[in-house]
């Protein structure tokens, strides 16, 4: 009778034959394709954000990027897309584009901010006829561009924006997406003119600005007191976005015309509305998503309420199911931003809370209203 050594020995050995046979039956490496090659059209590229639009571009895999501007920085194709020929260049350079995205903007005060802002349109019009299947612009938040109608050397800058994205929504419909930021921060220098504030302060900027109550205000006011209390947005955010629309990873945006709308676009690597950085189910995201829906009825209709709820409670519930790409606090201690404010005992906190015993007023009114 073999020991129990010798059985061992046998199970081993065969094992091991087995095992070679496995692995000589089996492909010694497995060759996938690699993924399509998206066709970027970029105008603007030696700007402020088409240049970060540029950086972002070389750290994805398989995206080609044309680059254009005025200049030809960097080797980026010069077009003018005031001249009578740009429409035709457009229709170019545009074929087999993705997508197109257009940075092109002028904020100089003069009559030729209207003509450079309205130009857009002749890449909108040579883009269409290219075949192009999007077409992202960037313009400002409705707030700024309220605002700058009403001030005489800016309305040219707003004449040429609306001009150039009514004909960018007649051609591509639901596939033309306006990215409206209402300040946008970045890099480490200061400008004067187009008005720029470093990342160092644009980030502290919009911790602050970003809470509830400031936001709050700031939509009670009017615009010309209300738009300085607006949160900026990050240009890494607005580039993000713009490329993600532009590459059809983000569907079904027409207009990013927030801060927080811009954050959500911006972040790729999940769904919208996942309230967890590892990717959430759609079961779970609807489910939050109707959570959220029921407490802004149950705060913006306080006489609908049985008065059960604490508001204070439901506010700090509402803001730890908002999806973390949306708050804009890099202090992870800031990101219950309610929480962070009511915890203090200050003049403005007691005021709020006098305001929300007030019968029939909730300040969540101010901001869902």
């Amino acid at each position: 009778m073999p020991s129990f050594r010798s059985r061992r020995r046998r199970h081993v050995t065969i094992s091991l034959v087995l095992l070679s046979l496995l692995e000589l039956s089996t492909p010694l490496s497995i060759s996938t394709p690699p993924p399509p090659t998206s066709k970027i059209l970029l105008l603007g590229a030696s700007g402020f954000l088409g240049q970060e639009i540029v950086q972002q571009a070389k750290d994805r895999p398989n995206i080609e990027l044309i680059c254009t501007s005025r200049s030809g920085k960097d080797g980026a194709v010069v077009i003018d897309l005031t001249a009578p020929d740009a429409e035709e260049k457009i229709a170019e350079l545009a074929k087999g584009c993705t997508g197109v995205i257009s940075t092109v903007g002028s904020l100089s005060g003069t009559s030729d901010d209207r003509v450079i802002n309205a130009a857009t349109s002749a890449a909108a019009r040579g883009a269409s006829s290219a075949g192009t299947q999007r077409f992202v612009a960037i313009g400002n938040n409705p707030r700024v561009r309220r605002l700058s109608k009403s001030v005489p050397f800016l309305k040219d800058y707003a004449t040429g924006k609306e001009e150039s994205e009514r004909v960018i929504r007649e051609l591509f419909g639901t596939n033309a997406c306006i990215v409206q930021p209402c300040f946008v921060y970045g890099g480490d220098k200061f400008g004067v003119s187009p008005p720029r504030v470093a990342s160092s302060v644009g980030r502290l900027a919009e911790e602050v600005l970003g809470l509830y109550p400031i936001q709050a205000l700031s939509r009670a006011l009017p615009d010309s007191l209300g738009v300085p209390l607006e949160a900026p947005t990050s240009v890494e955010s607005v580039a993000a976005a713009s490329l993600n629309v532009a590459l059809g990873i983000c569907e079904g945006y027409d207009v990013l015309d927030s801060k927080d709308s811009i954050a959500m676009a911006a972040k790729s690597h999940r769904p919208r509305g996942c309230i967890n950085e590892d990717e959430c189910s759609i079961e779970e995201e609807e489910e939050t998503q109707r959570r959220r829906d029921e407490i802004k009825r149950m705060l913006t209709n306080p006489v609908d309420s049985d008065g059960s709820h604490d508001p204070i409670a439901l506010m700090e519930e509402l803001e730890l199911l908002r999806p973390s790409s949306t708050k804009p606090a890099y202090d992870e201690s800031l990101n219950s931003r309610w929480r962070f404010v009511l915890s203090k005992s200050d003049v403005g906190t007691d005021i709020l809370k006098q305001l929300q015993t007030e019968e029939g007023f909730s300040p969540l009114q101010l901001i869902f209203a």
